[in-house]
């Protein structure tokens, strides 16, 4: 069974935090993953750079990332849902503005997020969610005549916003359903604000499989005080899922003494689930043949073709460069 680790640690985890590595620190933390054998990574944003400022870095990482003499991973770029955010124009424009020392074209997937909470749509975007996918239809229709092929969307808040119960599991399926008919070939459902509680998760989960094409789900993942998605993980595993997204830059262990964090982090965003611990989790944990997990998958070997060693080595790399800024 092949299990897909999706990188985002250098997107999301710049949205969450209150410091940025240099870029050069992310530039070797990718190539570190994809000798690994990481093959997605979400390098960044297409957003409004002074809201968020560590994304400005997002197009030039791209330009230094694409040698054609190398095989390298897919890059995804996350796009706001502004016209001004579409790739193209930002482009154009920071190569206007001297920001952006060459055209580095299109990413090679470009991902969209709405939220289940209409309250989220509103407060991120100022947009009522049907507004936020039509602006999402239109990326995807200009960014198909630009010949980009991959596209990915998230169901942010997919388990609760202010609590585990305001986001209808209604409004999961259907924004769901939407995205893959505009032509995402992928739809990761996100544990925003980490309500999966593993009791909550699967009260929620057992209704939303149903009306879900789970081989085109990923889940995505925030720890809920550091342990619940190894639960949720195991339950969705069982189920079909095949594709979970994680983040390098997160820290792999709880955090002891009453500190919650390591890093400054928003109080209200909890940590990604880390790329190292959700490799040892899947395949050795789950290989453990003390623990007799193995068996309720149907006894395959459960892989996901990453050298651990490797993997751990990029997370000490970028979390030593994140300890000197804090």
């Amino acid at each position: 069974m092949k299990i897909t680790l999706n990188e985002v640690g250098p997107r999301d985890w710049r949205f969450s935090h209150e410091v940025s590595p240099p870029t050069p620190d992310i530039y070797q933390t990718i190539r570190m993953l994809e000798s690994a054998g990481i093959e997605r990574v979400e390098i960044g944003a297409s957003v409004n750079y002074d809201k968020y400022p560590y994304m400005k870095d997002t197009f030039e990482l791209l330009s230094q990332l694409r040698d054609p003499s190398d095989k390298h991973a897919r890059y995804s770029v996350y796009v706001g849902p502004y016209s001004k955010n579409y790739p193209r124009d930002k482009i154009k424009k920071l190569l206007e503005d001297g920001k952006l020392s060459e055209d580095p074209g299109m990413p090679d997937e470009l991902s969209f997020s709405i939220s289940a909470s209409e309250k989220r749509n509103v407060g991120l975007y100022g947009l009522s969610g049907n507004e936020v996918f039509d602006r999402i239809r239109r990326h995807i229709e200009r960014a198909k005549n630009d010949g980009v092929k991959h596209f990915r969307g998230y169901v942010s808040a997919a388990f609760g916003y202010e609590n585990p119960n305001d986001s209808p599991m209604g409004s999961v399926i259907g924004w769901s359903q939407m995205l893959f008919d505009l032509g995402c070939q992928e739809v990761a459902l996100g544990d925003s604000r980490g309500y999966a509680a593993p009791g909550e998760f699967i009260r929620k989960w057992s209704v939303m499989k149903s009306h879900l094409p789970l081989e085109k789900i990923a889940l995505h993942f925030h720890e809920n005080n550091y342990v619940n998605w190894e639960t949720d993980i195991f339950t969705v595993l069982q189920d079909g899922v095949r594709v979970f997204d994680t983040s390098i830059m997160d820290v792999t262990r709880p955090i002891i003494k009453g500190e919650r964090h390591t890093v400054p982090c928003q109080d209200d965003v909890p940590p990604n689930a880390s790329t190292e611990y959700a490799n040892y989790f899947i395949t050795m944990q789950v290989n453990d043949p003390g623990l007799s997990l193995k068996e309720e998958l149907g006894n395959g070997e459960v892989t996901t073709g990453l050298d651990h060693d490797k993997i751990c080595e990029a997370g000490k790399f970028i979390r030593n460069s994140i300890s000197r800024l804090v």
